[in-house]
């Protein structure tokens, strides 16, 4: 069984694989065009509801990842800036003293600029303030590791130079961090989601996976 479905129960996951294409409320008519197609309305509620499935259900998959903890929209006492730093996930590893920040985009190359300085200035933070996060998660400054990196989980490999300087993991890049396991699940995934959602609306989404190619 995989190890998807040792952390997520299969029916509620597809239970909420369906909700991705179910708008909360009554679509906005346009003053001009009246009601958006029923195609339209459930492509931008999937759009809009996508990222989230696939940030809980990988934090759930971490967590069961022997070694691995997770924290969620944290902010340190050494974040004093006036706008708080709300990284979407913190990966621990108490074992081996490491700490990762996570952004998780679905598809990078369509981030704004504006956001895309944001994560340029959270990597810089992480960098800065190393020492100082490693202290307040009970570290030794001296023996750990606290990097900021971003998830593109559907995006193109050419979308990290877009931010240069700044940690892009892939999906192909999972097993090299948290196990293969991790990203079976990931894989997994988007087989329930597609199967369930998509009933010839949608394409299913590529998942780039090389693991013999080169990561910088």
């Amino acid at each position: 069984m995989n190890t998807l479905y040792n952390v997520i129960e299969a029916a509620e996951l597809k239970r909420k694989a369906q909700a991705l294409i179910e708008p909360s409320g009554t679509p906005s008519a346009d003053p001009v065009l009246g009601y958006p197609p029923e195609i339209v309305y459930r492509w931008n509620t999937f759009v809009k509801k996508h990222g989230t499935l696939v940030e809980n259900v990988m934090t759930k998959v971490i967590r069961s990842h022997a070694g691995w903890q997770a924290a969620s929209q944290t902010r340190f006492k050494c974040d004093t800036d006036e706008t708080k730093k709300l990284i979407d996930r913190v990966a621990i590893n108490p074992k081996n003293g490491v700490a990762i920040f996570v952004e998780c985009k679905r598809n990078l190359g369509n981030v704004s600029d504006p956001y895309l300085k944001s994560i340029i200035r959270y990597n810089a933070w992480c960098q800065d303030k190393a020492a100082d996060i490693a202290r307040e998660i009970g570290f030794t400054p001296s023996n750990s590791i606290v990097r900021f990196a971003v998830f593109n989980a559907y995006g193109s490999e050419d979308d990290a130079l877009k931010i240069k300087g700044v940690p892009v993991l892939s999906p192909r890049d999972l097993p090299k961090i948290f196990g293969q396991s991790v990203l079976d699940a990931f894989v997994e995934l988007n087989k329930v989601v597609h199967s369930v959602t998509c009933h010839g609306i949608f394409p299913p989404p590529p998942i780039r996976v090389r693991p013999n190619s080169r990561t910088d």
